[in-house]
């Protein structure tokens, strides 16, 4: 079976958020799984960050038969991301390859991005329990992704909500999602949540009334829906 591994990213000036990408790509590139992508939203500089464009983008330049979508400050361990590549490979249905995703504090992100400890060993500061989070890392087949459309939707932009959408999209038109028991490992980064810009609160707003949109939308309807 053969494996990619798509990180999303594109510089938008944090310092902060540049470092958690570095750290996670040198830490896939040191588990010599597959192919480690990472990949832009090929958009212009000023426009909110588009996750899905990125993913999608990665998706053209693998033909690997088993991707795995991680986000550019999140740490999976190998034995978790081996696992859900081969339930990935046994039937549709995203595979989300942890249970429980745990969060470090900066004071511990930056220790761990120093090389001062390691990730796994660090206490987190707040554990999103089982099965509560989606968006973090998911795992797929190719036949996976041909059940819904091959892409990401691409309607949405900046942060929120395109997760728990694109995670409703694969269980109606892909099958159901399954987990791999164990943790994630979340690098600390400013909450865009705690933003005062009425830009990204806009954004926001804009994700979560498409999100809405897509839950309600019966099954022949949502795989022309999604951009």
């Amino acid at each position: 079976m053969s494996i990619a591994i798509v990180i999303p990213w594109r510089d938008g000036g944090d310092p902060q958020r540049a470092a958690n990408f570095g750290y996670t790509l040198r830490y896939y590139l040191s588990l010599n799984l597959g192919t480690v992508i990472p990949i832009d939203d090929g958009r212009r500089t000023g426009q909110p960050f588009n996750r899905s464009a990125a993913y999608n983008r990665g998706l053209t330049l693998t033909t690997a038969d088993t991707i795995i979508w991680n986000e550019a400050d999140t740490l999976v361990p190998p034995e978790q991301l081996h696992q859900a590549a081969d339930l990935a490979a046994q039937a549709p249905g995203i595979v989300i390859p942890f249970t429980e995703r745990h969060e470090l504090n900066a004071t511990a992100t930056n220790a761990v991005i120093n090389q001062k400890h390691d990730p796994w060993e660090k206490k987190a500061t707040r554990v999103y329990p089982h099965k509560s989070s989606i968006g973090a890392c998911g795992v797929t087949s190719r036949e996976t992704m041909h059940a819904i459309g091959d892409h990401w939707d691409e309607g949405f932009s900046g942060w929120g909500y395109d997760d728990t959408a694109m995670h409703h999209v694969f269980r109606v038109l892909a099958g159901p999602p399954r987990w791999v028991d164990g943790r994630c490992i979340h690098l600390w980064h400013t909450p865009p949540l705690r933003s005062n810009d009425p830009t990204i609160k806009g954004q926001i707003a804009a994700n979560r009334a498409r999100w809405r949109r897509i839950s309600k939308m019966p099954p022949n309807e949502l795989r022309d829906y999604i951009q």
